[in-house]
């Protein structure tokens, strides 16, 4: 057996990667949903969004290009404060909807390796489940079912 003096030589910590990917809505040509996810390798095997059914999401415009994202509206400032931008000097607020109102909504892929391959109605579309929350991330999770139960 190892002794646990051998086994803690190794020991180090380490930084788990995090990203925020933007997801574009079709029929929407600037305008993203915003999933942050600790597992980025998992993201070519997305097929879903989740939002929480009962959290509210803004569509917000960036001054600077007219890009527009969709976050959750109670990560915003923590979004914002990441990418080192104003909420209020840098966006103009165009909506606030329930994830309620999302669920359905359709985006593109990410990889265009899977269209034609799987039946896109039932793919890369925004679902809702009350175990998103508002602790971390952008309120949007990544799901790539192939990695997990639940994967975000």
């Amino acid at each position: 057996a190892i002794a646990n003096f051998e086994v803690s030589q190794n020991y180090r910590e380490v930084s788990d990667p995090s990203v925020i990917v933007r997801f574009r809505m079709v029929g929407r040509e600037n305008c993203w949903l915003l999933a942050w996810t600790t597992t980025p390798w998992t993201l070519p095997s997305n097929v879903a969004l989740c939002v929480n059914p009962e959290l509210r999401y803004l569509r917000v415009r960036r001054r600077a290009d007219g890009t527009e994202w969709v976050v959750g509206a109670q990560r915003w400032p923590w979004v914002c404060s990441l990418l080192k931008l104003d909420p209020a000097e840098d966006f103009d607020v165009m909506e606030e909807v329930t994830g309620a109102q999302l669920a359905g909504t359709r985006y593109l892929p990410l990889f265009d390796y899977f269209q034609g391959k799987v039946t896109s109605d039932k793919a890369w579309r925004v679902v809702a489940d009350a175990y998103v929350t508002t602790e971390a991330g952008t309120g949007v999770v990544h799901q790539a079912p192939a990695f997990g139960e639940d994967d975000h």
